[in-house]
């Protein structure tokens, strides 16, 4: 099942005039509108008249840094669904750390690549217009009936599919400190039996699996009605772009790239979660909308 282009107006913010080419140039092809800004004042000014979906922010910049960007943004009730991607040169904890907090959605480290940048921002492409369309609802909806359907939602289970056990071990821990639920499976046919009686919230799937491949697997996710609309994260090599691209026109919402950071691993599950439970909770008001009337 190929992913379909969705185009949508994203500002790229870097004092870099190099960087701010390079990015017109793969989002234009990409069908998508592009408007610049070159400092934090003008990010800020530029996102209000604008309205972007998604902002690709560098973090060092004169005047505002994107960090500082970030909070203003997040902070204003008229731009705090903008999605934001920071772009940085830095790769320490501290710093991504210190991203997530001031409100930024998601990351990527330079050097990044075309692909890289295309899942990202497709990613939250879609996570601002479900955050839209909730917030709609929750002007049409009473605050009693929205409380109520955001409680009936499960706690979130990960399944992870590794057959690598260590790795597997490592994934599942530092979920668990992030609060969710997981449940393992070391083999492709296996996984693929146990979702035609559960469904999971999300699935880390690695693409060299025993029993059946995992883009096999990704592919019978895609196809089963059960699973066809569960976030799937790949787990590749560094080096295997092709598997990559191939995986992410097939159905997969994202990637990770061994070895698995635990702070990449946490924001990646945290941001394809989000999406995928504004997009339930979005049915769920309906229905429920639906029954009432």
């Amino acid at each position: 099942m190929l992913q379909e282009k969705e185009t949508a107006r994203i500002l790229v913010v870097d004092d870099d005039a190099n960087i701010i080419n390079f990015f017109r140039a793969v989002l234009e092809e990409q069908g998508h509108t592009v408007a610049t800004a070159e400092n934090g004042v003008e990010a800020v000014k530029k996102a209000r008249e604008f309205k972007p979906e998604v902002i690709l922010l560098d973090v060092i910049m004169p005047e505002m840094d994107g960090y500082e960007v970030t909070e203003e943004l997040k902070g204003d009730p008229e731009t705090s669904n903008i999605s934001i991607i920071l772009v940085t040169g830095m790769d320490t904890l501290e710093d991504k750390v210190r991203g997530l907090e001031c409100g930024a959605d998601d990351f990527i480290t330079k050097p990044f690549n075309f692909d890289e940048l295309v899942a990202r921002v497709r990613s939250l492409v879609k996570l601002k217009r479900l955050q839209d369309q909730l917030s709609k609802l929750q002007k049409e909806c009473t605050a009693d009936f929205l409380l109520k359907q955001k409680k009936s939602l499960s706690p979130n289970m990960v399944l992870i599919v590794e057959d690598d056990e260590r790795i597997s071990r490592i994934m599942s821990n530092v979920l668990g400190t992030g609060g969710y639920l997981t449940h393992t499976i070391m083999n492709g046919l296996e996984a693929v039996e146990f979702m035609k009686d559960n469904t999971p919230d999300l699935i880390i799937l690695d693409l060299m699996l025993p029993g059946l491949d995992g883009m096999e697997v990704l592919k019978r996710v895609r196809e089963s009605p059960l699973t066809m609309e569960v976030p799937v994260i790949v787990v590749t090599a560094l080096d295997d772009f092709k598997t990559k691209i191939k995986g992410l026109y097939i159905g997969a919402d994202d990637y990770l790239v061994k070895p698995v950071k635990s702070l990449e691993l946490l924001a990646r599950v945290k941001a394809n979660l989000r999406k995928y439970q504004a997009n339930k909770l979005i049915r769920d008001v309906l229905k429920g909308g639906k029954t009432q009337a």
